[in-house]
Parts: C-alpha cells; structure tokens; sequence
C-alpha cells in the first residue's frame, strides 16, 4: 500500500522544468483607455540602459548600458515587433507617436548553507571533547537573475512637469545562464511571446 500510495502521489505532482528556457516568464498589461489604432509612429533609443544607481543621478556619464551583443538583439526584436504589427519607426526628433524605452536589471542571488546539527559532543573511546564536520563544509551557490522591461510611453498633450504615462509594459524575467547563443534565442522567444500576448498593438 505505502508503494502504491508513493506512485499515486509522484504521478500527481506536476513535471519540473529540464531546461533553463522553461523558467523565463513573459508579463505584459496594457492602459485599457489608450487608443492604439490612432498611433501610427514609434521611436526607441539605439541601446539598453543597464538599471543601476546611477539613474537617481544627475550625471549621464555614470549611466551603464547592456553590451551590445546583447542589447543590439534586444532592440532589433522589438523593433521587428512593432513593425510587423503596423508601426513605422521614426527618430525621436520627428515627433514619435508613442516612444519604447528597454532596461535591464540584474540580480545576483547568493545562498549560504551550513547545517549546525553536525556540531556537537561526541564520545570517543577516551573522554569527552568536540568533533568538527569536515565532511559537511559550508555550501554557498549563486545563480544571476535577469529582468527586461519595455516600457511604451505616450507624451501628446503632457506637460512638462507632468509625469509621462506608460501605455503598455513588457517584462520578461530569467535565469542568466547558458552560452550567449542560449541567451540570444531566448530573447528572441521572449520578444516574441511578449507581442502574441499583445494583440491590441495591432494597427494594420
């Protein structure tokens, strides 16, 4: 019974992940009121700001940017995604209708274990004294996370001390790990699923 039961409950449990692609997670939303069908032109800058402390300051030079392997892929992306769905890019000084602004955050993630059952009194053949677990030495393992923001801003009729609305948001969030052609496909996948997630961007 106990056999049975333990083979019940293990095809009751959902399938884990086997690769890493299987933990990136795309989130999109949307401004319900905005009007996507009457914008027509976009703008987005030629490379991705790196979200660091640098942005609360005054001084640009201090601002870092996604290497280019990297951010060079994730602006082609989004570019082919707008215009496949109808927009018309535009540089920033012809008036966009709406501007896109990428940014990535990373994290690095540090867990430390140490088990402290394996401190203790042990009792030796003769006496008392302490033992030290040389089998079970401190574990510590780190792993990078990564989050890639979009941001669609709409500026028309916004004042100057007025803060700018975001119209739409893509986020996608993962694991920074594997080679770099591992990294440019999976932007390539996540691009892509944040626009079929997005259909009210559609103006054709």
């Amino acid at each position: 019974m106990a056999v049975g039961a333990s083979l019940l409950f293990a095809g009751c449990l959902p399938k884990q992940p086997e690769y890493i692609d299987q933990l990136d997670l795309v989130y999109t939303n949307y401004s319900p009121t905005f009007h996507f069908a009457d914008q027509h032109t976009y703008a987005i800058p030629d490379k991705v700001v790196k979200v660091t402390g640098a942005l609360a300051d005054e001084d640009t030079s201090e601002i870092e940017y996604v290497s280019s392997t990297y951010g060079d892929r994730i602006i082609q992306d989004v570019k082919d995604g707008m215009n496949s769905n109808g927009w018309t890019e535009v540089n920033v000084g012809d008036n966009p209708d709406v501007i896109l602004f990428p940014a990535v955050n990373t994290t690095t993630n540090i867990n430390y274990y140490y088990d402290w059952g394996y401190w203790g009194w042990y009792y030796p053949y003769y006496g008392y004294g302490w033992y030290y677990p040389g089998y079970y030495p401190p574990v510590v393992t780190s792993y990078k996370t990564g989050t890639l923001l979009v941001q669609m801003t709409y500026r028309a009729g916004v004042g100057d001390n007025e803060q700018v609305p975001v119209e739409w948001v893509m986020v996608m969030d993962g694991l920074l790990e594997g080679s770099s052609a591992d990294m440019l496909q999976r932007i390539d996948n996540s691009v892509s699923q944040g626009f079929k997630q997005s259909p009210y961007l559609t103006i054709k």
